[in-house]
């Protein structure tokens, strides 16, 4: 049975290409809802760092949650309190309360859903569980860190560049 029709450009000479459904081979990559093209067409390793890990007993999180990895790979709010939760990644979906409940971690990647970001500016680790801070309202107590999570390309999103380096005020 035949299957899609495509253009193929070989050395110059274009052919149209029928796919037959006995294999993949010669498939056309069809985008998802979001207008991407879905993660497991690519090889083992490559694109988006995303796992899907365990939240801590008595954690919820929410859309644009900054969070902590730690112990046996639990899931854990991120916040600049101290040096013990520095933001490894986010979420993208309302999951909890933990313990038992599984949420995808993104460790690269854009963080939709927020709200009032300033376009351009960058942001930081707040020390509200999971939260942004803008540089003009970083937290200023002693022990906390200032960790750089990312910069705002829109009003409601945000390009997640997380700095595994931070300073922490004395």
């Amino acid at each position: 049975m035949a299957g899609e029709k495509f253009l193929k450009n070989d050395g110059g000479t274009i052919t149209e290409i029928v796919s037959v459904q006995t294999s993949t081979a010669n498939r056309i990559i069809s985008l998802d809802t979001n207008g991407l093209i879905p993660v497991n067409m690519f090889p083992a390793g490559y694109g988006e760092g995303v796992r899907n890990l365990e939240l801590d007993t008595g954690v919820t999180v929410a859309i644009g949650d900054l969070v902590n990895i730690y112990g046996a790979s639990l899931v854990r709010h991120a916040n600049a309190t101290n040096d013990t939760k520095p933001a490894h990644g986010f979420v993208l979906a309302n999951a909890g309360p933990g313990p038992a409940v599984f949420v995808d971690v993104y460790f690269e990647g854009i963080i939709t859903g927020l709200t009032a970001l300033t376009i351009g500016a960058t942001y930081f680790l707040d020390d509200a569980d999971g939260k942004l801070a803008v540089y003009s309202a970083l937290p200023t107590a002693a022990d906390t860190i200032l960790q750089q999570v990312g910069t705002a390309i829109t009003a409601t999103t945000l390009a997640f560049e997380v700095s595994h380096q931070w300073i922490k005020l004395g």
